[in-house]
């Protein structure tokens, strides 16, 4: 493990030499790099414009890294596949096609389907692939000399594998990578994916999903809601979502109304993981335990716990209060469970963890966040107060005490904190001191991974103490330590008075962000330190 030390080393040093991106340019901004441009370029760059660079600079940077990397470089890409973005995998992928390297059947098999039906356009027209509004019409090509009859082969192999739902839901995709090999079917299934494409879609009782859709959107058009309910519960192939959305939104039908039971339980049935966690927060009012019981089985089935932990962060949070209770051990304790092992990768066994923060800042989303970092791992909590004696050192055990007080209500939850850390936790100013704070560095050991919230603070005598620090996860200013990283939490100004003597700032804090932050953090660092080891060796 090379850690968050050496990781930013060789960020500043790839900086210095103005060969790594600013960390507004990067998909997470985290100044960490493995030693590579190209492979940091596939963890953690994405083909989409920001504030410093637009879609075409992207794809041309990460384009020149490719085309320029060594084969050592290219082999170490491949042993990294699974952490690499679709997009440089798209990408990578048209790289080896265009040299005559078998291999790109490899990557592509790594991609999801969506990813793998844009090939064929990535090769012949890439701005319709990478780009997004007008540039989609940019016309050049990466690939010189392309192989049509390959790449024909290659899409043969495709839409043998493609799903009926995968069919419906990338016709657009489709169309446009049939239109661009000037396609010609071979079979009665790809006649009627062309038909679909192309055509009124009256060919396709070789695809019977699309079959069923027609007939319901027929019905749709002809106002028979009774006929759609029944055409809907009697066919085994589901409508993909968007679509079905889009055909009840044609009616004028809404699922929060009463009487649309039958189209709940099928938009329910119907949704992948990642469409029926994302929608949590628009479906609450309605949901009961049969459909959470569900959705928790598509989001803990292996398909769904691929899912990145910082949307499962993200759509826990936004979930409707009365849903969380189920949400919690169903779904998102589980999942928790994963992104756990996760970090057990990243922090050594042993590690403690260790959360310092002002005894005024202790409140649900500090709870929510320590139980997220510390799923079945003792982690202590120092609370930072007026003088040394306000120190006060707990050790949260895990679920057993935490699950239960995120689901109070505020004078529950005031309850629990009052038992737990004593008046201290329900103070709502904070007065700095440097020395006080300091001191508490006394009580953490130089392996603990720690987790600081000082908001507003810098002080020389804290980064002191914070160079012997080896894991430093900082949620507000950056103090420089070279084993810090900061991630974000907002505060929002409320009121602000300033004389020559003092300074008075009231805000409010949303801690929500700070949750998906280290997840995703944690996620891209551990592929970082693989990067990292593969390329020392």
């Amino acid at each position: 493990m090379l850690g968050i030390r050496e990781l930013k080393h060789r960020y500043k040093l790839l900086r210095a030499e103005d060969r790594a991106l600013s960390l507004a340019d990067l998909g997470l901004p985290l100044p960490l790099s493995c030693g590579s441009p190209l492979i940091d370029s596939m963890l953690n760059e994405r083909i989409a414009a920001t504030p410093g660079m637009n879609e075409e600079e992207h794809l041309m940077r990460s384009w020149q890294l490719i085309t320029s990397a060594s084969e050592r470089e290219l082999d170490i890409v491949f042993k990294l596949l699974d952490g690499c973005l679709n997009d440089h995998k798209l990408l990578f992928a048209v790289y080896l096609f265009g040299r005559g390297d078998e291999k790109y059947r490899l990557l592509l098999e790594r991609l999801p389907m969506k990813w793998r039906l844009l090939f064929p356009t990535a090769v012949i027209k890439p701005a319709a692939a990478f780009f997004t509004g007008w540039r989609r019409d940019i016309r050049f090509r990466l690939v010189d000399n392309v192989d049509f009859a390959g790449l024909k082969r290659g899409y043969h192999e495709t839409l043998a594998k493609i799903s009926d739902e995968q069919i419906m839901k990338y016709r657009d995709i489709l169309r446009e990578a049939l239109a661009l090999l000037h396609w010609k079917a071979d079979g009665e299934r790809e006649l009627a994916i062309h038909d679909w494409c192309f055509g009124g879609g009256r060919m396709n009782g070789a695809i019977p999903l699309l079959s069923n859709y027609l007939r319901v959107r027929g019905l749709v058009a002809a106002g028979n809601r009774a006929g759609l309910a029944k055409e809907l519960g009697g066919h085994e192939h589901r409508i993909p979502l968007t679509s079905f959305m889009g055909l009840l939104s044609n009616m004028g039908l809404h699922l929060s109304v009463d009487g649309n039971e039958a189209f709940r339980d099928y938009a329910v049935a119907t949704a992948t993981p990642i469409e029926a966690m994302l929608r949590l927060h628009e479906w609450g009012g309605w949901l009961d335990v049969h459909h959470i019981k569900e959705i928790a089985l598509k989001a803990t089935d292996p398909k769904g716990l691929q899912i990145p932990f910082h949307k499962v962060a993200t759509a826990y949070i936004s979930a409707p209060a009365s849903l969380k209770p189920q949400l919690f051990d169903q779904i998102y304790v589980p999942v928790m469970k994963r992104f756990s092992s996760q970090m057990a990768e990243f922090i050594p066994k042993g590690t403690q963890m260790v959360l310092l923060q002002p005894n005024s800042f202790v409140n649900i989303m500090s709870l929510l966040f320590l139980a997220t970092i510390s799923y079945e791992r003792s982690t202590r909590i120092l609370l930072a107060g007026e003088d040394v004696k306000e120190h006060d050192d707990r050790t949260i055990l895990g679920y057993d005490k935490l699950r239960d007080v995120l689901f109070m209500s505020r004078s529950g939850a005031e309850g629990f904190l009052l038992n737990e850390f004593g008046g201290h936790a329900l103070r709502r100013s904070w007065r700095f001191d440097e020395r006080v704070v300091a001191s508490a560095f006394d009580r953490i050991d130089g392996d603990d991974l720690l987790i600081l919230d000082l908001p507003f603070v810098f002080s020389t005598r804290i980064l002191e103490r914070l160079l012997h620090m080896k894991r430093v996860l900082n949620l507000a200013n950056n103090f420089g330590s070279p084993s810090e990283v900061s991630l974000s939490v907002k505060y929002i100004p409320r009121i602000s008075i300033r004389s020559n003597d003092m300074a008075y700032f009231g805000y409010s804090r949303f801690s929500e962000p700070a949750v998906s932050s280290l997840a995703g953090f944690i996620e891209r660092l551990e592929w970082f330190d693989r990067a990292g080891g593969v390329i020392a060796c």
